[in-house]
């Protein structure tokens, strides 16, 4: 697996010593853990600005509510 090099302060560092009491194998284990959770945050709130940004365009833009129609009129009920 690829290695990274990072610094840490203090706290966080004591908190990575604790990984066994958190139920970690080892402190690398709990880094990318944490690593894919803030990921997975910071897309998640993408898709959430992008939405908004989408529903306040949408009222305005017939090309967009032809094919939502389009495709809603299609859609299984």
């Amino acid at each position: 697996m690829p290695q990274a090099k990072f610094s840490l302060d203090q706290e966080q560092l004591s908190f990575l010593e604790r990984h066994q009491d958190l139920g970690f194998r080892d402190k690398s284990s709990m880094v990318r853990l944490a690593v894919s959770r803030l990921q997975m945050d910071l897309e998640l709130r993408e898709l959430q600005e992008s939405a908004t940004l989408y529903s306040q365009l949408y009222p305005d833009d017939s090309e967009s509510k032809t094919w939502v129609e389009g495709v809603l009129s299609e859609w299984p009920e």
